[in-house]
């Protein structure tokens, strides 16, 4: 039976939306959302769910929930533009030299993704375990594409489409299809997470969610939207 770190990031500070992480969904916190998702990998897999925060109250709900909280995360690991990934890092290298514990894949399911449905994070591990891929990344299907409706401004201060294309394209349709990542989950090995220095790193593989589940929890709008399904139950 394949071994599962599940890790749960949940620091206590929040750029635009305060204690983001303890917000009420349904009648739970958001990280009880993730770790009670997580909690459900024990079906098929000898898993381990794990959350890094450099909070107390959440450690607390944390550990209600199920998760264990060997560490109260660095404060350098904690400030609003330290990369997640070096916290992914730093879990694992904790649990390697405090337990001698080193899982067969790790899995991050981000607090912001409340909407998460648990089939979509068994369909990332069974991606994953093809071993074509090195990390597989979820997304969904982007509303603007910089083939056709986004644009960025040039050295002589004008504005000019983000993506050239050797062929002029009128309409959206006829464009590439791109995605936009969402944090309903990430799935590599830990290897992948000590050698490389972020997710492209290597070759990256998506699960295209459907938008509706897709909602990454980031600005005051998202949580308007988050909210707006809660009066629908």
């Amino acid at each position: 039976m394949k071994k599962i770190l599940a890790l749960i990031c949940a620091r206590k500070n929040s750029s635009e939306i305060p204690n983001k992480n303890l917000i009420k969904f349904r009648g739970k916190t958001l990280i009880g959302h993730s770790i009670d998702q997580a909690l459900k990998l024990k079906t098929k897999y000898k898993l381990k769910v794990l959350c890094s925060t450099d909070s107390k109250k959440i450690s607390k709900i944390a550990k209600k929930h199920g998760a264990l909280v060997p560490f109260l995360r660095p404060k350098k690991l904690a400030l609003k533009n330290s990369p997640e990934w070096l916290v992914w890092r730093h879990a694992l290298r904790y649990l390697k030299d405090k337990e001698n514990y080193t899982p067969d894949i790790f899995i991050s399911l981000p607090p912001t993704a409340p909407l998460r449905k648990s089939k979509d994070i068994f369909k990332c591990i069974n991606l994953f375990m093809k071993k074509n891929k090195d990390i597989i990344i979820t997304a969904h299907k982007s509303k603007v594409n910089p083939y056709f409706n986004m644009v960025e401004k040039d050295k002589n201060n004008n504005f000019q489409i983000c993506k050239s294309s050797k062929v002029h394209i009128s309409n959206r349709q006829k464009c590439p299809k791109v995605y936009s990542i969402n944090t309903v989950a990430y799935v590599c090995s830990p290897k992948y997470v000590e050698n490389k220095n972020n997710i492209f790193d290597g070759r990256v593989g998506i699960h295209e969610i459907d938008e509706k589940n897709s909602l990454d929890l980031d600005s005051k709008h998202d949580l308007k939207i988050l909210k707006t399904f809660e009066k629908n139950d």
